[in-house]
């Protein structure tokens, strides 16, 4: 493995060796998983977070003060969601992790599929819903299995785009959040996020499960492609290629800049949630708008069709 980043050229072995020393230093300097944490895994069945599942439970599985459960969202994405879901329950199964699945079915009333046909791709991309659905979801299942934090497979790539996106939409209020600890500690139904993997490329999470028999689900989200990071990606990498380091240096430079701003920023006063008692910053939060604003456009075609379904 060449890291053109370093200039250095790795065998297996030294490969595998530098990215868990990488890891353990971020876990340690950030202070992501401390004693007494019950800490629930985002765990999709794609190559982040499955890794993701085999760092924590290497690290982790053997102390006492520390527990783990994975916890996956069904968003209802069909032919997408199915396979995924079962290599996550045999990665469960295999490290002998307690596996929580939580529906969008059961708990927004209708899958991501069903509400994509309701709304469409135009007004609202599917990514929105699907960002909204996951966030809280995660959420909830993480409360109800009484954990302290979540642990998410974002990378260095996920990072980069993250940083470039706020900043092209102008999203002050979701630059705040970006980091390797995230969340609003001061509303107590939220549980923490934390990035174990923030500082590692995509490519290199890749290569680790594959030298390691890590399964995986290579599949894409059939959306993917109606999203602005997709197109974000694609220019950062262009200017990883001609600029190795890149990713590192947007995703540094933002740590850099960040905390100076935050201390500085007033953004919306973090609330319960008027419907759900979920973090809000309004008096109802996204999920319960968006659960809201299908309903009204299902009945007008309802309506629309002389009141058939």
């Amino acid at each position: 493995m060449e890291l053109h980043y370093t200039g250095e050229v790795l065998c297996a072995k030294h490969f595998t060796r530098k990215f868990w020393r990488r890891v353990k230093r971020h876990l340690s300097k950030e202070g992501l998983i401390t004693s007494g944490d019950r800490v629930g895994i985002g765990l999709s069945g794609g190559k982040d977070s499955t890794v993701l599942l085999n760092v924590l439970h290497e690290l982790f599985s053997r102390r006492t003060d520390i527990s783990l459960v994975a916890i996956t969202v069904d968003e209802g994405i069909a032919g997408y969601r199915s396979p995924s879901l079962e290599v996550a329950r045999r990665a469960c199964g295999r490290l002998g992790i307690k596996h929580v699945v939580i529906s969008a079915r059961d708990e927004f009333g209708r899958t991501l599929d069903e509400a994509v046909r309701i709304a469409g791709t135009q007004e609202q991309a599917p990514c929105s819903y699907c960002g909204v659905i996951r966030r809280h979801l995660l959420n909830v299942a993480a409360r109800r299995a009484g954990c302290t934090k979540v642990a998410t497979g974002h990378n260095l790539d996920d990072e980069a785009e993250s940083v470039l996106m706020d900043f092209v939409r102008g999203d002050v209020n979701k630059m705040m959040r970006l980091g390797a600890k995230v969340g609003v500690r001061s509303f107590k139904g939220f549980v923490q996020r934390v990035k174990p993997l923030r500082l590692i490329p995509e490519k290199e999470i890749a290569l680790f499960a594959i030298l390691n028999g890590i399964e995986f689900d290579p599949a894409v989200c059939p959306y993917s492609h109606l999203a602005l990071r997709e197109d974000v990606r694609d220019a950062i990498n262009a200017l990883e290629v001609a600029h190795p380091g890149t990713k590192f240096a947007i995703v540094r430079t933002a740590d850099r800049i960040l905390p100076h701003v935050q201390k500085g920023f007033f953004g919306a006063v973090p609330q319960a949630c008027g419907s759900c008692g979920e973090l809000s910053s309004g008096p109802l939060c996204r999920f319960c708008q968006y659960a809201e604003e299908l309903d009204s456009m299902e009945k007008g075609k309802k309506k629309g069709n002389g009141g058939s379904a």
